[in-house]
């Protein structure tokens, strides 16, 4: 994980017209641009939406099978 602490940013659209602006910190996956990552994103988000236990029980075999595949789980 990268972690920039302390990162001027607007915090929404009207901050940003008036130049107003807090400080934030910013965690980021140094893996984000991989495929196998943005996989894995998308799984999560799928589990996060479905009403089905079942379907998100199968997704997260699924996303584990990923994350052990990289080295993560």
């Amino acid at each position: 994980m990268i972690v920039e602490k302390a990162i001027p940013y607007p915090t929404h659209f009207g901050h940003a017209l008036g130049a107003k602006w807090d400080l934030h910190d910013i965690h980021e996956c140094p893996h984000r641009e991989e495929e196998w990552h943005q996989t894995a994103r998308s799984l999560v988000e799928e589990i996060e939406e479905t009403p089905s236990k079942s379907m998100a029980k199968i997704l997260k075999n699924d996303l584990d099978d990923i994350l052990r595949e990289n080295g993560k789980l």
